[in-house]
């Protein structure tokens, strides 16, 4: 690590080299218990632990840390503002919770499944929800910061961009154009239910194209499953 990196980044990669360096010593003591590496519990660490790509614990540092933040820390946020515009709007959670309810009921006796939240992530009422809280107030409200490599001209014409301009897109306005969507500052997810593809196409909370959020799946799953388990349960 460079002398010139702050206290709180120095901090962090320490922190995070204590988490990454306890998992090597617990799964050392397992191995040597007589157990089998199959035993062991497949996490975000042990994936990235057990990589052979990464040739030292330096390597795999970025990768931990990526993870246990961003890939976690968004999905903190989106759960928070997804739980919070549903008390805001009883009628709104008293769907999701009657959607939860009921396909509990159906599938109470399916081997597998526990309970409403362990596998109801993708109903469309629960999905929903997500998708207009992470509209209303995006994990992120800046996304995508680029160096362009080439000009660029706006479909309009009326403006151009050199190339090595720094850009980024601020998630905020589009998610909030009345030109998209019909009451911008509402919570309706119902509004969802009939998507436009110019709706679909401004809602990007983690960006799109080979260069987008890696914790893509990561946020969804999680948030999806512990929105359904906290609206169930409480």
């Amino acid at each position: 690590w460079s002398s010139d990196v702050c206290s709180s980044d120095l901090w962090i990669q320490s922190f995070g080299l204590k988490i990454l360096t306890e998992h090597q010593r617990k799964k050392k003591e397992h191995q040597q218990s007589g157990q089998s590496d199959a035993e062991i519990p497949i996490t975000v660490i042990s994936l990235i632990d057990d990589d052979p790509r990464y040739r030292s614990n330096q390597e795999k540092l970025p990768e931990l840390l990526l993870w246990l933040f961003a890939g976690h820390d968004t999905v903190g946020y989106s759960m928070g503002t997804t739980l919070y515009h549903l008390a805001q709007n009883p009628s709104e959670m008293a769907k999701v919770r009657r959607a939860l309810r009921r396909y509990d009921e159906q599938h109470k006796n399916d081997k597998g499944v526990d309970d409403a939240g362990a596998a109801a992530g993708n109903l469309k009422e629960v999905q929903n929800v997500i998708r207009e809280s992470n509209r209303l107030l995006p994990a992120t409200a800046n996304i995508s910061i680029r160096k362009i490599g080439r000009e660029i001209t706006t479909p309009d014409g009326r403006w151009k961009i050199p190339a090595g301009t720094t850009v980024f897109l601020p998630q905020y306005l589009p998610n909030h154009d009345h030109r998209l969507y019909a009451d911008p500052d509402v919570f309706r997810p119902d509004r969802w239910e009939n998507a436009t593809a110019e709706m679909m196409d401004a809602s990007i909370p983690f960006a799109v194209g080979p260069r987008s959020c890696p914790g893509l799946a990561l946020d969804r799953k999680s948030t999806r499953l512990n929105s359904s388990h906290a609206n169930i349960s409480y």
